[in-house]
């Protein structure tokens, strides 16, 4: 899935609901190069801490 000018939060809560469904979900930012990992089953409150967005 890709975002446009996308919210880091939006990207979060999008990401927490596909993963139950598609497994883990791999988020990459080209502009930071950073990288974060969402496991499914994991809630946004507790990734927040460290998500990189």
């Amino acid at each position: 899935m890709s975002f446009r000018k996308p919210s880091g939060a939006g990207v979060l809560l999008a990401l927490c609901a596909a993963a139950p469904h598609t497994g883990p979900v791999v988020a990459y930012c080209p502009e930071t190069e950073s990288v974060a990992v969402v496991h499914p089953g994991r809630q946004p409150a507790e990734l927040r801490r460290r998500w990189p967005w």
